[in-house]
């Protein structure tokens, strides 16, 4: 049964991610879908490098999360300055 609740929990996560309009709201859902995933594959994956796998998966992940950050901000930058060039003229 609380295998289950992990499962809805992430499900309701990935839809809060994609539904979300703002990008802080995106990259915080998309963060914290990473704790069930965690947990999930911790607990209830099987073979002998499970603990490994969790490591794993949760490092590429959060890599592949910073670079994305990293990216935002850069676009995020970007619009702030266009913004501030087409007010002053």
């Amino acid at each position: 049964m609380r295998k289950w609740s992990f499962v809805v929990a992430l499900a309701a996560v990935a839809v809060g991610a994609f539904a979300s309009l703002d990008l802080f709201f995106f990259y915080f859902l998309h963060e914290l879908a990473l704790v069930p995933t965690f947990i999930m594959i911790g607990v209830w994956g099987r073979g002998e490098k499970k603990n490994y796998a969790t490591f794993q998966i949760t490092l590429y992940l959060s890599i592949g999360a910073l670079i994305a950050l990293a990216d935002a901000a850069m676009y995020a930058n970007k619009q702030a300055s266009k913004a501030t060039a087409e007010m002053t003229g």
